[in-house]
C-alpha cells in the first residue's frame, strides 16, 4: 500500500489506496471494538482478519470498475471478522476492565505492558490484561499496512532482540514528519 502513495504514483491510484486504507481500518477497528464487549482477543494482528464485502445488488457493476468503486464503498457494504481465538479470554461482564490471564499472542504484537512484565519468559504464569492490549496490537497492525511494515514484522520475529529491533523502528517514526491525516493517526496510536 505504501508504494501505491508515493508521490510518483498517479493521483487517482493514490486516492483509492488512501481510501481502502481508511475503509479497511475502520472496518478493523469495528470488529474489534465489538469482540472487545465480550473479551480479549490476545493476538490482534492482520492474518487474523478477515474483510470482504457483503453481497449487494451491485455485485456485476462492482466486478467490472472495481477501482471506480472502492471509493464507493459504503462502509455497511464493508464487513470485517475476526478470526483466532486460541488466545482469547471471555471477560465476565461487558464492564469489566482487567482479567487476570496468560498473555498468549504473536510475540511480537505484545503490549509493552507485556514486556515490562518479562511475560514471554513466563508462558504458565497469569498477569492482569486490559483491552489496551489489543489496541496496542492494534495500532502495530494498522502501521503496518499503512507503512508496509509487515515485511519488517515478517524478518524480526523470532530474532532473540526483536523487541529492541522492533523499539528502534517505532522510534525513527515518532519523529518523521507527517503530512496526511492517516499519518497522524498513525502517530498518535503509538505516542
Amino acid at each position: 500500500m505504501k508504494n501505491a502513495l508515493e508521490t510518483n504514483t498517479p493521483q487517482e491510484t493514490r486516492i483509492i489506496a488512501y481510501n481502502l486504507i481508511i475503509k479497511i481500518s475502520m472496518c478493523a477497528a469495528k470488529a474489534l471494538q465489538h469482540f472487545h464487549k465480550y473479551g480479549i482477543h490476545l493476538d490482534i494482528k492482520s492474518s487474523n482478519f478477515v474483510t470482504f464485502l457483503k453481497h449487494t445488488k451491485n455485485e456485476e457493476k462492482i466486478k467490472e470498475k472495481e477501482n471506480d468503486l472502492i471509493e464507493e464503498i459504503e462502509d455497511d457494504q464493508l464487513e470485517c471478522k475476526i478470526i483466532d481465538f486460541n488466545t482469547s479470554v471471555l471477560l465476565p461482564a461487558e464492564d469489566a476492565v482487567a482479567i487476570k490471564w496468560y498473555a498468549n499472542g504473536t510475540r511480537l504484537y505484545k503490549a509493552p505492558e507485556i514486556r515490562q512484565n518479562n511475560l514471554n519468559e513466563n508462558y504458565n504464569k497469569q498477569f492482569y490484561m486490559t483491552r489496551a492490549v489489543d489496541n496496542w496490537a492494534f495500532g502495530l497492525m494498522i502501521y503496518g499496512l499503512w507503512q508496509n511494515a509487515n515485511r519488517l514484522y515478517a524478518e524480526i520475529l523470532g530474532k532473540e532482540d526483536d523487541y529492541d529491533l522492533l523499539d528502534v523502528h517505532l522510534e525513527k517514526i515518532r519523529f518523521e514528519k507527517y503530512e496526511t491525516q492517516l499519518d497522524q493517526i498513525i502517530k498518535h496510536v503509538f505516542n
